[in-house]
């Protein structure tokens, strides 16, 4: 088939639905219509896609894999129309060999899988690939970790690629978006190919995945920049020269965040995620704690002050949840902790049933305070976060940060009254009820008044 003169990609910057492979077959579905009437050729979406992204990989068992390779089978299907064509991230099997994988929908059927070269968790390494034909154009598909090893891009580019379509999923980290930019320069220049990389964005309860999807042309020049942790939808127009080189049209360039920016947003992503994965309606803070005023204002970025809950027990100052709450707008509910206090004091004076003394009253009374902050959470519908850096449960907030951190961000927040995400440009705007709908479709970065 005669390479076309121009290639319109369609590059889904969404976070995965963890371990709901049908919510994922639905947005997949909504974000192919929305491709397909911007005309464009080809939908990519990130690695690891359809099982939940790379932190549900340990969760894989034969029915969730099952349930993926009936969503490709159903996405493939509908390719038949002659609409776009799909690049899926998503885990395959292959006899007793789990791969995370690539996978081209075209025509009505899947036309080819690749294999992530590279080994990574539970996931075996497939065999150096070479490029997927799509429509007169060789595809390079390097997956996830693959980009940073220089020889599997060799290997693409020996077997005849054109261009480079890299799915993604890289986690949000301290510089995370800088060494993903200059890995993928470092692949450009190698291979002096044109380069397209659609990360994964948003949270799903363990990791946040920054988003900030882009493409290069072969000159190295970023031609096409998607924002940093929102969803979003946007086109990558690829031109073939006389010389059968690939270069990209400018297109739109999302601002890039700062890092207390970035840093503060990857707190709002995380929030959003253990939210949503936990299938709460709200998110509750103790608001005793230390950090717990930055926490608050966290969680009403993430959520809106009407699904923020403070609770305040009543062996703690009522001043600071007054404070609180008429400055972000939450609201408090007391937590009457002195019949919890009293139950253990009685159980402990019972010498028959525990020995009783100081030091085991010290140990369990934060057991059984976070035992009653949790159970209250429970009553609003509502996932308890703590706000502490020291604080021992799954969901802490500012554990990977020095408490000198924090007090910074809240310094750097306090003189960002723009920081909280704006609904109005976000593709999957949060709040949002449960059980979470997929999305109705993203707009295009074009039409959101970039060039």
């Amino acid at each position: 088939m005669t390479a076309p003169p121009s290639l319109r990609l369609a590059l889904a910057q969404v976070g995965p639905a963890a371990g709901d492979v049908d919510r994922a077959v639905a947005l997949a579905r909504r974000l192919r219509a929305e491709a397909a009437a911007d005309g464009a050729d080809l939908l990519v979406l990130p690695e690891l896609f359809l099982a939940g992204g790379p932190s549900a990989a340990p969760l894989l068992d034969t029915d969730r894999l099952e349930a993926c390779r009936a969503g490709l089978e159903a996405l493939a299907a509908d390719t038949a129309d002659g609409g776009p064509g799909l690049v899926v991230g998503s885990p395959t099997r292959q006899g007793d060999d789990l791969h995370d994988s690539a996978v081209l929908l075209d025509r009505g059927r899947i036309e080819l899988t690749r294999h992530r070269a590279v080994p990574g968790g539970p996931f075996k390494p497939g065999p150096m690939p070479g490029p997927v034909p799509f429509r007169g154009v060789r595809l390079g598909v390097p997956i996830g970790d693959d980009l940073a090893h220089a020889d599997v891009v060799e290997c693409l580019v020996e077997t005849g690629a054109d261009l480079l379509v890299s799915p993604a999923a890289w986690i949000f980290g301290p510089d995370s978006q800088d060494t993903m930019l200059q890995t993928a320069v470092a692949r450009v220049v190698e291979s002096d190919l044109a380069l397209v990389l659609v990360n994964a964005a948003g949270g799903d309860g363990a990791v946040v995945w920054a988003g900030g999807s882009f493409a290069l042309g072969s000159d190295r020049g970023l031609a096409v920049q998607l924002p940093m942790f929102e969803p979003a939808l946007s086109r990558a127009v690829l031109v073939r020269d006389g010389a059968d080189r690939w270069s990209v049209e400018p297109g739109a360039i999302a601002d890039t965040l700062e890092p207390d920016a970035a840093l503060w947003q990857a707190l709002v992503t995380a929030a959003r995620g253990w939210v949503d994965a936990a299938g709460r309606q709200r998110l509750a803070l103790d608001l005793s704690a230390p950090e717990s005023l930055v926490a608050a204002t966290v969680a009403v970025d993430a959520f809106g002050a009407d699904r923020v809950l403070g609770l305040m027990p009543d062996a703690d100052s009522t001043r600071k949840a007054a404070v609180l709450a008429a400055a972000l707008g939450i609201r408090v509910a007391p937590l009457p902790l002195a019949p919890v206090i009293d139950g253990l004091d009685r159980m402990l004076a019972d010498g028959a049933a525990v020995p009783s003394g100081p030091a085991l009253r010290d140990a369990l009374l934060p057991v059984a305070r976070a035992a009653a902050l949790a159970a209250a959470a429970a009553t609003h519908d509502a996932l308890l976060v703590g706000g502490d850096c020291a604080h021992p449960g799954p969901h802490a907030l500012f554990r990977p940060l020095a408490p000198a951190d924090v007090a910074r961000l809240a310094a750097w927040r306090s003189g960002s009254p723009t920081a909280s995400t704006d609904a109005s440009r976000t593709a999957d705007p949060a709040p949002r009820p449960h059980p979470s709908p997929a999305p109705d479709g993203l707009r295009f970065a074009a039409r959101q008044g970039a060039a």
